[in-house]
């Protein structure tokens, strides 16, 4: 703001630090030096000799208003041969020079603190609209099976929609298939038929044998495409869940080719995810211990330890969904699927896939950033991929619209 320039760059501050016809700024010292011989204003002479020059301190204590606020004893430090400084009494300019100062220095600030305040009102602009409608967790109805495993898990799946397209959605890490209710609600709403499933340890679903693996978790969803029974069907996977996809079409080319048409990888990597060296066994120990569990049931500090998964405007709603999943999921999963994440690599394995394959992430995206996405795409033959601006890992809830397009988008790409 020009306004805040105008009141730092006041351009007489100089005048009054060099004050010359203003008979208070000889107050400024009790003499004027000229050489090794000083002339005294009060005595009107030049002083040259010790008693001399405290004579005049004298005769400046009774005529001088400035004067009396002066220690006589301190007149032997003003009294010096030339080759040594005395110090200089206190004057009242310099009191009114300081009290010009700090005015600016005020002013300054209080223009600085504006600036700041217009900063801070233009990055809190309006959050845009909602698109999960405040109900960020609500699924469409439809028929709830509980599917058993080849390893003696169980997957909890719903099926809403009819429709000649079929749509199966995996959701991430710490969350369940409520996480994809607003882009589930759209698909049947556009006349397609849509099953959500939670994935093994998370919510209703529980682990086999098999453990906690991208490779049984590529399993479980053989499982509910075989259920399915039906061909084409385009795979969507956020997060972990497109590292099921991935796992899926590199490990179960039997079901793909029966089953799968297409495949959408939504804020994803092909290639081991999270810290490195010694940050796993922390991480993981604090993902599995109860001071976690505490934290996240303060909702004050459980809505900021989640607010790094969404982008630039974050919905109240969208944290508390966040929060809730992540809540409710056991600290076993956790650390056990951090694990298996982090050991994944499908890299070289992807090169061989040859079918319709979308990417898709935040450009706010920290968890999964936007350069894991891009790789992923250049590596798989045919693969589109699309940024969306100002939104991160929680694409489903922050741009399910935008997802949605691009899901159909994708499916109409499966040949005929």
């Amino acid at each position: 703001m020009t306004d805040v320039t105008d009141v730092t760059d006041v351009t007489d501050v100089t005048d009054v630090t060099d004050v010359k016809d203003d008979h208070r700024a000889t107050a400024r010292s009790p003499f004027s030096q000229s050489g090794s011989r000083f002339h005294d204003p009060v005595c009107g002479r030049v002083v040259s000799s010790a008693p001399e020059r405290v004579a005049c301190l004298r005769l400046r204590r009774t005529s001088d208003p400035v004067a009396p606020a002066l220690d006589l004893d301190t007149t032997k430090e003003l009294v010096h041969d030339g080759a040594d400084r005395g110090r200089r009494p206190p004057c009242p300019d310099g009191d009114r020079l300081m009290s010009r100062r700090r005015f600016l220095l005020l002013a300054a600030g209080a223009g600085a603190a504006a600036l700041g305040v217009a900063a801070a009102s233009r990055r809190r602009s309006p959050l845009p609209l909602d698109q999960t409608e405040g109900e960020p967790l609500v699924l469409p109805p439809g028929e709830d099976v509980l599917l058993l495993t080849r390893d003696g898990g169980e997957i909890a799946v719903r099926i809403a929609g009819e429709g000649t397209r079929t749509f199966v959605l995996a959701h991430g890490w710490t969350n369940d298939r409520r996480i994809w209710a607003p882009v589930a609600r759209r698909l049947v709403a556009r006349g397609h038929r849509v099953a959500v499933y939670d994935q093994r340890g998370h919510a209703a679903s529980s682990a086999g044998s098999d453990g906690l693996t991208m490779s049984a978790l590529a399993d479980d969803l053989a499982t509910v495409l075989k259920h399915l029974d039906t061909t084409d069907v385009t795979v969507v996977g956020h997060s972990m869940g497109g590292m099921t996809s991935q796992a899926l079409l590199v490990e179960r080319p039997e079901i793909v080719n029966a089953h799968v048409g297409a495949a959408v990888l939504v804020s994803t990597a092909c290639q081991g995810v999270g810290g490195r060296g010694s940050f796993d066994g922390v991480a993981a120990r604090v993902l599995g211990s109860p001071l976690f569990d505490r934290a996240l049931s303060n909702p004050w500090v459980g809505t900021r330890m989640v607010r790094g998964s969404v982008g630039r405007h974050a919905h109240a709603s969208h944290l508390a969904a966040v929060l809730e999943t992540l809540a409710a999921t056991p600290p076993g999963t956790r650390t056990g699927f951090l694990t298996a994440m982090r050991a994944m690599d499908f890299s070289e394995a992807l090169t061989s896939v040859d079918l319709p394959v979308a990417v898709v992430v935040g450009s706010r995206d920290r968890l999964t950033p936007p350069a894991q996405s891009r790789r992923l795409a250049g590596i798989i033959k045919g693969a589109t991929l699309q940024v969306i601006p100002d939104v991160g890992h929680m694409l489903s809830l922050e741009a399910p619209e935008e997802l949605t397009d691009l899901i159909e988008r994708t499916a109409a790409r499966i040949p005929a």
